[in-house]
């Protein structure tokens, strides 16, 4: 029975406190609310002084977007607001209820309100607490790699990832992540450039399959092939292909079109490059489409220094 009680306490705690703030968590199931409301009545009082805590900072953080969206509410409204949650975390602390949950969502709140240092230092002590929360961990990944600690930030991304294999913000954030510090980790930190190349592509595709058609992710996961050093052109070009079954807007499919030609030119295809390129009339692709067709006229071995225009 212990066990149910605390299963319905953390379910109630994602649906109060563990989405919507900033670091990008994802959104908790509608039926967490339904089953924290289900075992209300076994929580002690510390739990409940914590979901208590966790429905006025959400509220808060509810305010602030919303006065940064319509500035509907003055400042002082939302300092009074902001002291009287502070107060609570203040009271919570003094007593002896120190869990890993309160950790996390005192992290996030201190994130959200932006004191992202005394946020880390939240999220690190809840993950002494309890190393198998992967929100934590992407928390702490996420402040990593701001502040350039990417080795750490690397091995803390891969644990959320361990404990949330198939968790889309994860995923895609991770694989950016690693667009902007394989390099670095390579040279620095002494990792394999080939592995961080496949680990980025592997959280792409991942990320692309389980996406929808023509998203964002699918996009993403296309482009990110120009960006490794020995890339699959022929599933490059298959998603290229996907893409353009999946577009609807002209510039969207004259984009997808010359990136299939530049891929068509990797693989040596330069006739169908050609004859694709013909169908590229947008005047904003227009550079891109001469570019192309500029390395089309060269000689074999200037072919793959490409351009890194709108077409990608």
């Amino acid at each position: 029975m212990a066990n149910v009680r605390q299963a319905a306490f953390r379910a109630a705690l994602a649906a109060l406190a563990l989405s919507g703030c900033a670091g990008g968590d994802p959104p908790a199931p509608p039926q967490a609310a339904a089953r924290a409301q289900t075992g209300a009545k076994t929580y002690t009082l510390a739990q409940k002084r914590l979901l208590e805590i966790a429905a006025a900072q959400n509220g808060l953080l509810d305010k602030m977007r919303r006065a940064e969206r319509l500035s509907t509410l003055s400042a002082s409204d939302l300092i009074s607001e902001k002291k009287r949650v502070d107060s609570l975390w203040n009271e919570y602390f003094a007593g002896e209820s120190r869990d890993a949950e309160s950790y996390a969502i005192y992290g996030k709140y201190l994130r959200a309100t932006s004191n992202p240092a005394a946020a880390y230092a939240a999220f690190l002590k809840a993950d002494s607490l309890d190393p198998s929360m992967a929100s934590v961990k992407h928390q702490l990944a996420v402040y990593e790699g701001e502040n350039g600690q990417f080795a750490k930030a690397y091995g803390h991304f891969l644990e959320a990832l361990e404990l949330e294999p198939d968790n889309a913000v994860y995923l895609s954030q991770t694989a950016k992540f690693l667009m902007i510090a394989r390099a670095e980790l390579a040279v620095s930190e002494g990792f394999d450039p080939a592995s961080l190349d496949a680990k980025m592509l592997g959280c792409y595709r991942k990320w692309a399959d389980a996406s929808a058609p023509n998203s964002r992710a699918r996009w993403e996961c296309a482009k990110a092939f120009y960006q490794v050093s020995s890339p699959d052109w022929e599933e490059a070009l298959a998603r290229w292909e996907d893409i353009l079954e999946n577009a609807t807007i002209g510039l969207e499919r004259q984009t997808a079109l010359a990136n299939k030609a530049r891929v068509l030119i990797e693989l040596r295809r330069d006739a169908e490059a050609r004859e694709i390129l013909e169908k590229v009339d947008n005047p904003h692709l227009a550079g891109d489409r001469e570019a192309l067709l500029g390395i089309i006229g060269e000689a074999p071995t200037a072919k793959g220094k490409t351009t890194e225009g709108k077409s990608k």
